[in-house]
């Protein structure tokens, strides 16, 4: 046998005796101690080939391991820094990678780094590259999960975050940026260590900050004429309504979570009446108006905002332009006509174009008025007449004054019940101005207040009601 000069020992040569056995499998090496014995081990306490630095190019001989199942170790300073699987897995400061690419932040040591995963973007000469010579793809996980902490992971009941370890005590935040047109490199979306969100904000005050404007997806509902009950807005906080071509009532919104905020819309130039706790929509759908009553809110584009209560379990609706709201107390509603209106040979009430008002059930309204009424002729006079909702009352008053110095008196009467006439008499050619002013009670029926008048007399001669003619109501009960 051979002598080797071990020059850990010293001077002193050692005498190594070869075992006497062959190695009992593939990939194992000779070891020794310090007593010269040598035996045959696997390498590492394990199958797998371990590279020392060796010099040869040639992979069959440097690189291949002869059997399948066979780990490729990688080793600096007498420490596995690389291990290659059989399965493909990679680890990096890992022994045994549970993913195609497994880094290890401290591979065993206290000492934290915070480049553990590095793609360099190269902005140095002011022009955005990188080293990759296109874009780069980062896939996410999309089905096993990962459960170290501080990963990027995919977990069945969470989907893909970014979380740090437990015992990292840094106070930093999560930073987004983007770069532009220019190559510059700019912030975008900020998650600071308290949770707050900043977009285009790097200061987030309070959770979410957006430094600009912001808008939320719309959805366009069809409604029909009549009841609408549960209308369902799904995910959405900007609602168009579209559909009704007649007056129209909604008693409950489905969708509603805490705190939730909805703006809708009223498109279809029709009075719309929102129902107050109403029991024909589902309990947790209602709507809480905030005057006890049902309110109908007109104008060409009326637009109602609503926030959700989980508390109440309801949606409470917001302040609205009080030309807008019919319904609440001290509520004023004004109608005047737009153009002139005659009536010629008929002594029949019709309903007048223009002065008309949608009322609730069980309110209490004061209504006041004046009209000019004009007929060439002599005698042919105005028959006036209120329509009420069916059980509703009133006591209006009404007096014609003939412009004839200011002081003709040509009629007075009270109007106590539905299309029940008076008449005010004309004389020809001269305006006759008439004044309506009284109460009128509904009762558990809501409806249409309609001025309703004709000729006193069925006359060749038109009888007209002239323009800016006006009427308003008052709630007050």
């Amino acid at each position: 046998f051979t002598i080797f000069q071990a020059g850990a020992q010293g001077a002193t040569d050692i005498t190594y005796t070869l075992p006497t056995a062959l190695p009992s499998s593939n990939g194992q090496a000779l070891t020794a101690t310090t007593a010269g014995v040598l035996s045959w081990a696997s390498v590492s306490g394990g199958s797998g080939w371990q590279l020392t630095g060796n010099a040869g190019t040639s992979s069959t001989t440097n690189f291949l391991g002869t059997t399948d199942a066979v780990d490729l170790v990688l080793r600096t300073n007498n420490t596995r820094q690389l291990t290659l699987q059989s399965d493909g897995d990679v680890g990096i400061g890992f022994a045994s990678p549970t993913a195609k690419l497994h880094v290890r932040r401290t591979d065993g040591t206290n000492s934290a780094r915070s480049d553990v995963l590095v793609v360099d973007h190269d902005l140095t000469n002011g022009t955005a590259q990188n080293g990759f010579g296109s874009n780069i793809l980062y896939q996410l996980q999309t089905s096993a999960s990962l459960s170290a902490a501080g990963a990027m992971r995919d977990a069945a009941s969470i989907g893909v975050q970014w979380t740090e370890a437990s015992d990292n005590t840094r106070s930093a935040a999560m930073i987004f940026s983007t770069v532009n047109n220019a190559g510059a490199l700019g912030e975008r979306v900020r998650i600071a260590p308290n949770g707050y969100l900043g977009i285009n904000d790097a200061d987030p005050e309070t959770s979410l900050d957006v430094n600009g404007a912001y808008a939320t997806k719309s959805t366009t509902l069809t409604l029909s004429n009549g009841r609408n009950d549960n209308i369902s807005i799904g995910n959405s906080s900007f609602v168009r309504i579209t559909g009704p071509t007649a007056p129209f009532s909604v008693s409950g919104i489905a969708n509603g979570s805490n705190g939730k905020r909805v703006r809708i819309a009223n498109l279809t130039g029709q009075d719309w009446t929102i129902m107050d706790s109403s029991s024909f929509s589902t309990l947790g759908n209602r709507i809480e108006t905030n005057t006890n009553s049902d309110i109908i809110v007109s104008g060409p584009v009326p637009v109602l905002d609503m926030i959700y209560d989980s508390v109440s379990n309801q949606w409470l609706l917001g302040t609205l332009n009080a030309n807008q709201v019919i319904g609440a107390i001290g509520s004023i509603i004004y109608k005047y006509k737009t153009a002139d209106e005659s009536v010629t040979n008929s002594a029949t009430i019709q309903d007048d174009d223009h002065l008309s008002f949608n009322v609730n059930a069980n309110e209490t309204w004061e209504l006041s008025g004046e009209i000019q009424v004009d007929n060439a002729s002599n005698n042919i006079d105005i028959k006036v007449a209120f329509q009420l909702p069916t059980s509703a009352f009133m006591r209006i008053y009404v007096t014609g004054i003939q412009d004839a110095g200011g002081n003709a008196i040509q009629g007075n009467g009270l109007l106590s019940a539905s299309n029940t006439s008076k008449t005010i008499q004309i004389n020809g050619g001269v305006s006759t101005l008439t004044s309506f002013r009284g109460i009128f009670i509904t009762g558990s029926n809501a409806g249409t207040v309609k001025f309703r008048w004709s000729q006193g007399v069925s006359n060749a001669s038109t009888t007209v009601v002239r323009a800016y003619s006006f009427m308003k109501i008052t709630r007050v009960k």
